[in-house]
């Protein structure tokens, strides 16, 4: 029985600066060339197979398993539909790269896009919803230092598979890719930051993949993977970065992070939480509160949504607590951001949730028949 394994989280370039320059000196200062796709603003959603060919495809949210009883955005439901051409493609990749000995099962990582997923974005003008696959690894029976699985991820062209618009899949290198060699060092590093910012504007301006589907509006960003050469692949195991356009970005930040020097720092608790508790960091929280609840989110659940902010703030944000002198324990942020957000998700279920001119529309966004917009049963509405 395959055992679920999440995506690792995608961190900011100002830690993939971070990274190499704790692996190198003066005197070694690499050149890493990295290639960016489309990051598409849906859900996180997997595909786990244990490569027996009997045996059925498992899906999994970002979070968890999920199955056509207790789904996510209807995915279980499109991989029990789709499941023979899903297979398909999983057995190829198996083929033209095998597994190791120790490796029991492949998983396929994507992102489930479309219409009733996301808003105010190009794919969520879609008529329909898509699977975009944009990593695949053998998983290992053992457990790293953090706990999770071990994996060994597939080159890109493992993934490289043909568009099937019958079954609504597609790779993540079907809508372009931008190439970007990256020295780190000044002044080098300033000069790549403001074409990554170009770059993720353009996104921003016109979706990618909204493009090759002919819709017009806008992407969330771009995602950039390094590719290594020796010594530095047996260094660094793995390198991504993430860069959002200002629309979708969960910090207030004036600059795209560079090196750990520029790290934005905050005179004090008021403003390190004004810049970090920002509405597109609750709305995620209130998307992922939904995807790991059973039942439909309610006031009850302001701890867990409180705990949600807390626990992404410090892992997207430490350094920069660390740079603006903030401890992860201190009563007062503590205190400020439970303040913050809880006046937040008080007026999100009473201003919006029960307020139909307010949710853009009805659509389901699981089998409960939740709202897309505010999560919560569409008869609660006025």
């Amino acid at each position: 029985m395959t055992k679920f394994s999440s995506f690792p989280s995608i961190k900011q370039f100002r830690n993939t600066v971070t990274t190499v320059l704790k692996h190198s000196s003066d005197s070694d200062v690499p050149s890493i060339e990295f290639t960016g796709t489309v990051k598409i603003h849906g859900c996180n959603a997997g595909i786990r197979w244990d490569l027996d060919p009997t045996s059925s495809l498992c899906p999994q949210s970002r979070n968890s398993t999920i199955s056509v009883t207790k789904d996510n955005y209807q995915f279980a439901a499109y991989v029990n539909t789709h499941s023979d051409a899903i297979k398909l493609i999983m057995k190829d990749i198996h083929t033209n790269y095998p597994p190791e000995s120790d490796e029991h099962q492949m998983i396929i990582y994507g992102e489930w896009c479309g219409n009733g997923i996301q808003s105010s974005v190009a794919v969520a003008k879609l008529k329909t919803k898509i699977y975009v696959v944009f990593g695949c690894v053998y998983v290992k029976d053992e457990l790293d230092k953090n706990g999770d699985t071990v994996k060994r991820w597939l080159p890109d062209s493992s993934i490289k598979i043909k568009a099937d618009n019958e079954s609504k899949i597609y790779s993540i290198y079907e809508f372009g890719t931008w190439v970007k060699k990256i020295t780190f060092k000044q002044p080098e590093l300033g000069i790549i930051q403001n074409e990554l910012a170009e770059l993720t504007n353009e996104v921003e301006n016109m979706c990618p993949v909204g493009k090759y589907f002919g819709i017009e509006g806008i992407g969330e960003g771009i995602v950039w993977e390094g590719h290594f050469t020796s010594p530095w692949d047996k260094k660094i195991h793995r390198l991504l970065f993430k860069v959002k356009g200002e629309k979708h970005s969960v910090t207030k930040v004036k600059t795209l992070s560079t090196v750990p020097i520029d790290v934005e720092k905050c005179k004090n608790i008021i403003e390190f939480i004004e810049t970090t508790v920002t509405e597109n960091r609750m709305i995620q929280g209130v998307e992922a509160l939904n995807e790991m609840s059973e039942t439909h989110i309610t006031i009850r659940d302001i701890g867990k949504f409180i705990k949600w902010i807390y626990n992404d703030i410090i892992k997207e944000e430490l350094d920069t607590m660390k740079a603006s002198g903030i401890e992860p324990k201190d009563k007062n942020l503590n205190k400020g951001l439970s303040r913050k957000t809880s006046v937040w998700f008080g007026k999100h279920l009473d201003n919006i949730a029960f307020n139909s001119n307010k949710c853009v529309s009805y659509t389901p966004v699981t089998d409960r028949g939740d709202c897309r917009k505010c999560y919560l049963p569409i008869n609660s509405h006025n």
